[in-house]
C-alpha cells in the first residue's frame, strides 16, 4: 500500500531545485525509502547528473521520529540507498516546527493513545484538541509549502470523531481535500490498535479551498 500511495503522489524532485519530501512520523523510513525507489524506477535506475544527484542525496528526504531506535533504523535504511537524509528526533505535534516547509508529505501517524488527552497548545493550530491524529493533520497543514501536496493515513475517528468536523472545516478552507480512500481491513493497522480499526488515506493540496472530494 505504501508503494501505491507513492505512485499516486509521484514525489519527483527533478521538477524544482528545492523540492523536499517529508514524513513527520517516519518510523523506520518506509515512505521515504519507497519514494526514492519509485524515483529510481521511473528514471531507469537513478542515473542523474552530478548536481541533481548531490541534491537528491543530501537535501531531498526529511523525517521526524519520536523514538530513537526507529529513527536509527530509518537513517540506516536510507544510508543503504546511498542517501543522507535529515531525520530529527522529537515529537512532531508538541514541538513547534522551524521555518522549513515541504513540497510533499507522506505519513502514517501513530494510531495509539500515547500522548492523547493532552492539547499541544500550539499557536499555529487553529483547533485546540487532544486528538493526536487531528493534531497531525494540523501539523501537516503547517509544514506544507503553498501548493504542496500531502497523503496522510488516518483511522476512522479522524473522519467522524469529536472535533473532526472543526479540523476538516479548516482543512477544506485552506486546502483542496480532493480524495479520501477507504483502505482494506488490516491495512496500516499496527498491533497496538483496537481490532477492526478502519483506515483511510486523505489526499490534499495546500492553497486552494476544497470544491469537490472523491470518496
Amino acid at each position: 500500500m505504501i508503494q501505491s500511495i507513492v505512485r499516486c503522489m509521484k514525489p519527483d524532485p527533478r521538477g524544482t531545485r528545492e523540492f523536499t519530501i517529508m514524513d513527520p512520523a517516519c518510523g523506520t523510513g518506509g515512505f521515504l525509502v519507497c519514494s526514492y525507489e519509485w524515483l529510481k524506477e521511473i528514471t531507469g535506475g537513478g542515473a542523474f547528473d552530478r548536481e541533481l544527484s548531490k541534491r537528491i542525496k543530501d537535501s531531498t528526504y526529511y523525517g521526524q521520529e519520536l523514538v530513537e531506535r526507529p529513527r536509527r533504523l530509518a537513517l540506516m535504511n536510507l544510508y543503504l540507498h546511498n542517501l543522507q537524509p535529515v531525520i530529527k528526533l522529537g515529537d512532531s505535534i508538541y514541538e513547534v516546527p522551524d521555518s522549513q516547509r515541504f513540497d510533499v508529505i507522506l505519513t502514517n501517524p501513530p494510531f495509539g493513545t500515547k500522548g492523547a488527552n493532552q492539547s499541544p497548545g500550539r499557536e499555529d493550530f487553529t483547533i485546540e484538541t487532544s486528538n493526536k491524529q487531528l493534531n497531525f493533520i494540523q501539523h501537516v497543514m503547517t509544514i506544507l509549502k503553498p501548493g504542496g501536496r500531502a497523503a496522510v493515513v488516518v483511522p476512522d475517528n479522524v473522519l467522524f470523531g469529536e472535533q473532526a468536523g472543526d479540523v476538516f472545516k479548516v482543512l477544506c478552507e485552506d486546502c483542496d481535500l480532493h480524495t479520501v480512500i477507504r483502505l482494506p481491513d488490516g491495512t496500516f493497522t499496527p498491533p497496538y490498535s483496537p481490532p477492526g480499526t478502519k483506515t483511510n488515506v486523505i489526499f490534499f493540496t495546500k492553497g486552494l479551498p476544497t470544491e469537490h472530494t472523491c470518496l
